[in-house]
């Protein structure tokens, strides 16, 4: 069997959002070539790390208090490669003027950040003249069914556990999220994002405004879905894949 090797990226996240650091920490850690050297919510604490520390690859916020990311980079004499992680869309010319490996939305889920990964690996090997049309595979850690996910409501991100999860109704750029417990979680997102997170064996859309929950459904009837109190419409274009979904489950 042909050995393979593959280049090391040193990096460091900076965020003023713990949890979002948290986040970011458990992909890295899903990643073989990525070795995380420090995590900061001080941007001047990062900068001074970075004055001292050989790094191959920042992941950073931008609106953060006393300095943005986008001051951050501009102002380091040696520049890394960054991968911009942020909730506004406003810098993305500004990331691109900054030569930016990639600027990521959040909230971000793991396949978009290895994309982003991913790039920065193949500028490192590039640089390092790894030989023209010799590949370096991307060997993954088993990716474990996720138990939650993260939203982002208000200044924070809530960790939502998907077992908890009754249902979710959309309004336009926004979702409500609501919980067994009875809360209701608000986060500015649409449907289409968050269905990308949820695991599609325990959650399925059945209407432009809804997902529901498959584990937490207690009646269908007249295509309408009974969870708790509340009735849930399926409509004409989810009908068959909820009904074949059903099926699946069914006696």
């Amino acid at each position: 069997m042909e050995n393979y090797s593959f280049v090391i990226m040193k990096c460091i996240a900076i965020d003023d959002e713990t949890l979002a650091l948290e986040l970011i920490r458990s992909y890295v850690n899903k990643i073989p070539f990525l070795e995380l050297c420090g995590t900061f919510t001080d941007p001047f604490e990062a900068m001074n790390f970075l004055s001292r520390n050989k790094t191959d690859l920042i992941f950073t916020d931008i609106e953060m208090a006393d300095i943005n990311g986008v001051q951050l980079i501009s102002s380091l004499q040696y520049k890394p490669m960054v991968i911009f992680i942020t909730a506004y869309e406003r810098y993305a010319i500004d990331g691109f003027m900054l030569d930016a490996v990639d600027y990521i939305l959040k909230p971000v889920n793991f396949e978009r950040f290895l994309k982003g990964v991913n790039k920065a690996h193949d500028l490192l090997n590039k640089t390092n003249n790894t030989p023209p049309g010799a590949s370096v595979p991307v060997v993954v850690k088993p990716i474990h069914a996720p138990d939650h996910i993260f939203v982002k409501t208000e200044n924070k991100l809530v960790k939502v556990m998907l077992s908890d999860i009754l249902y979710i109704e959309g309004y336009g750029d926004y979702v409500k999220i609501h919980i067994r417990d009875g809360r209701t979680i608000v986060t500015l997102n649409n449907m289409s994002a968050l269905e990308e997170k949820l695991p599609e064996d325990n959650f399925i859309r059945v209407h432009r405004s809804f997902i529901v929950a498959i584990d937490k459904i207690d009646e269908v009837e007249r295509r309408r879905i009974k969870i708790g109190r509340e009735l849930i419409p399926v409509s004409d274009s989810y009908a068959e894949a909820f009904v074949n979904k059903l099926d699946q489950t069914s006696l």
